[in-house]
């Protein structure tokens, strides 16, 4: 079974997540050996993982804006913003 079959088809699974959770799968295609037959599917499963992060980010942020009095809200995109933001920054290069 693939590292990227865990990973959750609904981001909101991923709402509580700390870069802990997330590393493993950067790891995981940092470590692929391509090859011209493996390329596709190291870029979707790396799409695959950015697009659940980058929604991730999408729905912290919309939650600081829908309430704007809901501290819970602002501590988790804070934490998500100076936590797991630069990580996957760095993980993305």
């Amino acid at each position: 079974m693939s590292m990227m079959a865990s990973l959750p088809e609904d981001a909101t699974e991923m709402m509580s997540w700390s870069w802990v959770n997330i590393a493993p799968y950067y790891d995981n295609l940092a470590a692929w050996m391509l090859s011209a037959d493996r390329i596709a599917d190291f870029l979707a499963d790396w799409t695959r993982l950015s697009e659940r992060v980058g929604e991730v980010q999408t729905r912290l942020r919309v939650a600081t804006t829908r309430n704007t009095a809901d501290e819970d809200a602002q501590h988790r995109y804070h934490a998500f913003l100076d936590d797991i933001y630069p990580a996957v920054q760095r993980a993305e290069q």
